[in-house]
């Protein structure tokens, strides 16, 4: 996101968004001046993965790492279907497409602990927690868009990331599903005129999330029939600027993600969206996608 590229929205477009948001979940309109609305807070070494070893079979007994892992066989308190968080595994990503060079050895990992797991992506981590089957707060990867960061943390959430199993299954079953966090880490707002990372102090990030039929995905890692997952990603960030004052920042953004049984998330897509600033509103152009290349499991 280059704010010299960036382009100046009108508020007819910010108020469209916040009528559409406040119908889509059936809440009262937002705040005047076109702001979009977020609903109250309620308190309460092993062989990766590739062309080749896609066409074996792994044993019922003893999974080969690397393959998909068959899904009668996750018993850990993280391996969700959909994504099999067991201690020990690591997904490797590259992105390709958007304004930027393609960007390679993106590598998440997990350790797994009591019933939750944290995540690490080159040095920032995120944690899931592991309740009645469904994996609830956010991952260490972008949540609107790359141009963000993928450093903003998701504290004491409400409902979840990916939800119960019984919901996804039979793949393509109709769902929908909510995710609220209480927000931390740090954000980039490069349209504020500074490239660094600025702390989030407060706010909320709000996903709301639908799954559609099965599709054909073909990344590095192979070809899939992989669940898509839409979310729809609204932020209200409070962030502390290096002069010492704050700001609030409103992003909304939309993501395509691909999940597939016993394997994870093997395709990103980010499709832009828009920030809004006390100084005026910026759009968000559509980012590269996330691709997997290999995934180990141990």
């Amino acid at each position: 996101m280059n704010p010299s590229k960036s382009a100046r929205l009108p508020a007819a477009i910010l108020s469209a968004s916040a009528l559409i948001f406040a119908a889509c979940r059936g809440q009262p309109e937002g705040p005047a001046g076109g702001e979009p609305s977020i609903p109250p807070s309620t308190p309460t070494e092993s062989q990766p993965l590739d062309g080749a070893t896609l066409a074996s079979s792994p044993s019922p007994e003893q999974p080969e790492a690397g393959l998909p892992l068959p899904v009668e066989q996750l018993s850990g308190p993280c391996e969700h279907p959909f994504w099999p968080l067991r201690d020990g595994a690591s997904w490797t990503y590259q992105m390709v497409g958007g304004d930027a060079p393609p960007a390679e050895g993106l590598t998440m990992t997990v350790t797994v602990t009591g019933s939750g797991a944290t995540l690490t992506l080159n040095g920032h981590t995120g944690t899931l927690n592991c309740l009645d089957g469904a994996l609830s707060g956010l991952p260490p990867d972008p949540v609107g868009h790359p141009d963000l960061g993928n450093a903003l943390i998701g504290l004491n959430p409400r409902g979840a990331y990916l939800p119960d199993p019984a919901i996804l299954l039979p793949p393509g079953t109709e769902a929908t599903w909510d995710l609220e966090v209480e927000a931390g880490g740090t954000i980039t707002l490069a349209v504020t005129g500074n490239p660094d990372p600025l702390p989030v102090i407060g706010g909320r990030v709000v996903l709301f999330s639908r799954a559609g039929a099965p599709e054909q995905v073909s990344v590095p890692a192979g070809t899939f029939s992989a669940l898509p997952v839409h979310q729809d990603t609204f932020s209200e960030l409070v962030v502390s600027l290096p002069d010492g004052s704050q700001q609030t920042a409103l992003i909304s953004a939309g993501v395509q993600r691909y999940f597939v049984e016993g394997l994870g998330p093997v395709r990103v897509v980010y499709e832009g969206g828009t920030i809004s600033l006390p100084g005026g509103a910026w759009e968000i152009s559509a980012g590269p996608v996330m691709e997997l290349v290999s995934v180990t499991f141990p």
